[in-house]
């Protein structure tokens, strides 16, 4: 019964598709701006390194309906002083400027831990000398709210308290921090999303829980 109930959730999880897949924001084309996408990639500039002299603020806003923004890491490359200072440097702000309160100020090699505001709003700000360039960094950003989501337009990342938008599922960006939001796409992530329909979001990460996957964020 119960590989009966499983089988029918994978044929309704796989009926229909759409194509989900997002772009990449440049922080040094897009300086000054203010984005309210639901989840995206941001890298620090196109090319291989960043420009010296610069000094680039954006806004991220979670866009209606969603509550808190979390910041994930993929990688850093900046240049450092020493250990605990840094010649260039990246900074988050929880809030809507750069005199909000700052909860990370990052540069050399590792990689800094997720950053979760606490409203809808974070602002960061890259900041180069005159001197040594490096690669800079890419991190994912997304939107979320916590509590039981709506099928019709969110996806549950984790036993349905974590919730982001549709929109965000299979476009090759791990916006759910356990990448389940990747998992269940058709033909890989890229080739379009699946539809749910009322109810089958959360039943189906259950399913598949109850089967020996564990999901954190």
């Amino acid at each position: 019964m119960a590989t009966q109930v499983v089988l029918a959730v994978l044929l309704v999880l796989s009926s229909t598709n759409i194509d989900n897949v997002s772009g990449t924001v440049y922080m040094n084309e897009d300086c000054g701006s203010t984005l309210t996408n639901a989840g995206d990639c941001l890298v620090s500039q196109r090319s291989t390194y960043y420009t010296s002299n610069r000094d680039c603020t954006i806004t991220l806003i979670a866009p209606y309906g969603f509550t808190n923004i979390k910041l994930d890491f993929e990688w850093l490359d900046i240049e450092h002083a020493t250990s605990t200072s840094c010649y260039d440097y990246i900074e988050v702000y929880d809030g809507y400027t750069s005199l909000s309160t700052i909860v990370l100020r990052a540069c050399g090699t590792t990689t800094p831990a997720d950053v979760i505001s606490s409203g809808n709003y974070l602002t960061l700000r890259f900041h180069t000398d005159g001197t040594f360039i490096e690669r800079g960094f890419s991190l994912i950003f997304t939107a979320f709210n916590t509590g039981s989501c709506l099928a019709s337009d969110e996806f549950s990342c984790s036993f349905g308290d974590i919730c982001i938008d549709q929109s965000l599922v299979c476009d090759c960006k791990r916006n759910c921090g356990n990448n389940a939001d990747e998992q269940l796409c058709d033909g890989g992530c890229g080739a379009g999303a699946v539809t749910y329909s009322v109810g089958v979001v959360n039943f189906a990460v259950s399913m598949v829980l109850s089967i020996g996957y564990l999901y954190t964020i």
